[in-house]
């Protein structure tokens, strides 16, 4: 049996973005046109198929029962880093995790407790089984709403964020927005403003997570302000400077939350799958 080897990363929890919760604005959700979540259970996954990208949406605040479930998948070093946590933040952790093993080892046909997983120099992960790798997978989570999404053949990058008001975020948007995405969030009020930033952002996120770098290691160097509703190619340099070609585009979750995906290349197949627990 693999031990899994997992650490805290920028890419997952930017530092900038670590605020405490404040109550969430009232503002009507955006109006993107584009796959219904539809209700799943855990283990109703099948195989991959190339070009078909798949995303599971998750609420983390689980009932005792489940969260024992999950906890019970965990590798030694998940755990350690449970017992770091305690409240909301233990319960949400121990839940996303437990979730993530759950489905890549349906996809893979193993156990939850059979994966393991390595990281790049940024912190990206990647998951094998002992016959191989595993899918391509990425994950996120903003309060208790966690999105999940998987590819057998590209890179996926996946970013949430629950719309609130937070602190310091004009400074926030110069320093990781381009200087028109900058310009079109100061330009605008309240939870307009909350909105327009958290779209933004998970954009830039997903596109980064899936690179592989996380939006700390590249400020304002893309700009996707003026992205279609189904998305656009965008055009991101590589860590040797040539220009990659990459897909991003936003995702409809629940009200009070932005999400976007980013790929390789615009899927075949958008599959969104709203879990739910046996």
């Amino acid at each position: 049996m693999f031990e899994a080897n997992l650490k805290e990363t920028a890419m997952i929890d930017d530092p900038d973005l670590d605020e405490p919760d404040s109550e969430e604005p009232d503002f009507d959700s955006l109006d993107f046109e584009e796959p219904a979540f539809v209700p799943s259970a855990l283990d109703e996954t099948s195989k991959l198929e190339p070009g078909v990208v798949e995303i599971w949406m998750a609420w983390v605040d689980s009932e005792e029962d489940t969260f024992a479930r999950l906890k019970a998948t965990l590798s030694g070093d998940e755990l350690e880093r449970a017992a770091e946590k305690d409240g909301d933040q233990l319960r949400r952790f121990v839940t996303t995790r437990g979730i993530l093993r759950e489905l890549l080892a349906s996809y893979a046909g193993v156990l939850p407790t059979e994966l393991a997983f390595e990281y790049s120099e940024y912190g990206k992960p990647k998951a094998f089984t002992a016959s191989g790798d595993g899918p391509y997978f990425n994950v996120s989570h903003s309060g208790d709403l966690a999105l999940f999404a998987f590819s057998s053949d590209q890179e996926v990058g996946v970013d949430v964020e629950q719309v609130r008001a937070r602190a310091r975020l004009d400074e926030i948007a110069e320093k990781y927005f381009s200087p028109a995405e900058a310009e079109m969030v100061a330009g605008l009020m309240d939870e307009e403003r909350d909105s327009l930033f958290a779209s933004y952002w998970t954009r830039k996120e997903a596109l980064y997570k899936a690179i592989g770098t996380g939006i700390a290691n590249r400020p304002g160097t893309v700009d996707l302000s003026g992205m279609a509703v189904d998305g656009a190619e965008v055009s991101c340099p590589s860590d040797g400077g040539e220009d990659e070609s990459w897909y991003v585009r936003d995702i409809e979750v629940e009200d009070g939350f932005r999400a976007a995906l980013c790929c390789r290349s615009r899927p075949a197949e958008l599959h969104c799958k709203d879990a739910f627990y046996d």
